[in-house]
């Protein structure tokens, strides 16, 4: 069998999952957030259940603004393993 014909597929691993979802948050909405945290992973096949958690506010010249009675938000982001592609992000109850 050629060389060429040999496909090796390395999965990528958690700190490129949380990487990437960490980056697909901020460009969805306009970040950086500095209270951004991942709170849960886990891996089902080859897909990445990554969940951050942030304060919602609003940006105020690069300050972000916090309500007194807001109550921190969760997203739930699915990062394909095989190649990297954020599949979807759902509001996470917790």
């Amino acid at each position: 069998m050629p060389e060429e014909d040999l496909e090796v597929t390395q999965e990528i691993d958690v700190k490129m999952a949380a990487k990437i979802a960490m980056n697909y948050f901020d460009e969805l909405f306009g970040g950086p957030y500095a209270d951004l945290t991942l709170e849960e992973v886990e891996k089902k096949g080859v897909v990445w259940y990554l969940t951050l958690g942030y304060n919602p506010g609003r940006k105020l010249g690069g300050t972000i603004v916090i309500p007194p009675n807001a109550t921190r938000q969760y997203k739930l982001l699915l990062v394909n393993a095989i190649n990297g592609e954020v599949e979807s992000m759902k509001v996470r109850r917790m």
